[in-house]
């Protein structure tokens, strides 16, 4: 089965949306089973893009496009509808869609859920991809099988790491002595910080759309962050680590987090590339990196001030076959 890519729904895919929706094959599942006229398609399109409730993607696999999802908050819950092109029915693309599109979601939004899913009863092949991408079942009346799904737990582990969303609990003082030793951040764009500065930090990435922050936790201790800033329209995140324990470093904990942040990106969000940058003088770090996958794509010479003389940035990158092909 080919990668499934996500996309923003845009006005160019208007029409393409349009003749799914009125393929015989999609009407037979939907409560209202009337064709769609153009005119009444192009005024609910246009006001579901300008909609800010309202969040459409686009599905594409290889070079096609094969479905559309959309989710729309109404009060504390979240409706969602998909609906897949006609010749990519049946064919495992559904529940896989699904899963990386809540997760994508739930990411960009930072909604809290749940979504919820009213299928038409006797649409089996429905209801069994929503199951399979971790929904529940909830209701089942003599119209209607409701299914709910929520913002999964993301923790993911190799051996005694483990990344999990940075939560309040994190922030404490152990947090703030890192980002004000210079041994710490001597190679960061961090600098001293103020407690008042470390919250004003996490209440801005919690609340960024853009932006997911993981705790690195060895056997549930914190020991540093993954920082991933997405564009969600290229598809690609920037990634950034701190291991803010100095008792732990050397030991590979490093490279273990920036593959579990890598797993997320690529498993979890469907993206297609991640990227970092690092100083050129930092050889461990760039030794991790390689460790972790990662290749040099890049050198930008003296672009950085460091300790009083200039230094090459060097960035380097991670792809979904590359990263396949370092899987542990």
């Amino acid at each position: 089965m080919s990668e499934i890519r996500l996309s923003r729904a845009v006005k160019e895919d208007r029409e393409l949306i349009l003749r799914w929706r009125n393929h015989p094959s999609a009407r037979k599942n939907f409560f209202n089973a009337k064709v769609v006229s153009a005119a009444q398609h192009r005024r609910w399109y246009k006001e579901k893009l300008l909609c800010r409730d309202t969040v459409m993607y686009v599905a594409s696999a290889g070079e096609e496009r094969i479905g559309v999802i959309r989710f729309e908050k109404r009060g504390r819950k979240i409706d969602v509808s998909v609906n897949l092109a006609p010749e990519y029915i049946g064919k495992g693309f559904g529940s896989k869609f699904i899963a990386l599109a809540g997760e994508r979601y739930f990411a960009e939004t930072k909604e809290t859920g749940p979504i919820e899913a009213r299928i038409k009863k006797g649409n089996i092949a429905s209801e069994k991809a929503f199951l399979k991408a971790g929904y529940k079942k909830a209701e089942d009346l003599r119209r209607t099988v409701k299914l709910i799904g929520r913002p999964s737990d993301v923790s993911l582990c190799e051996g005694a790491i483990c990344i999990r969303p940075l939560t309040k609990r994190h922030i404490n003082s152990r947090y703030l002595k890192w980002l004000n030793d210079t041994n710490v951040t001597r190679f960061l764009s961090t600098r001293k910080a103020s407690s008042k500065d470390l919250i004003n930090f996490y209440k801005k990435a919690k609340a960024s759309n853009n932006s997911v922050i993981f705790a690195i936790e060895l056997r549930g201790r914190h020991i540093g962050n993954v920082k991933l800033d997405i564009d969600w329209r290229h598809n690609h995140a920037s990634l950034g680590i701190m291991i803010g324990d100095k008792l732990q470093w050397g030991k590979g904990y490093g490279s273990r987090a920036v593959r579990l942040a890598s797993e997320y990106c690529f498993d979890r969000l469907g993206l297609s590339v991640v990227i970092l940058g690092v100083i050129g003088i930092h050889k461990s770090a760039i030794k991790a990196y390689k460790k972790a996958g990662f290749k040099i794509k890049g050198r930008i010479e003296d672009m950085l001030e460091f300790e009083g003389r200039r230094a090459d940035k060097v960035i380097m990158g991670i792809d979904k076959r590359r990263f396949e092909e370092c899987r542990p």
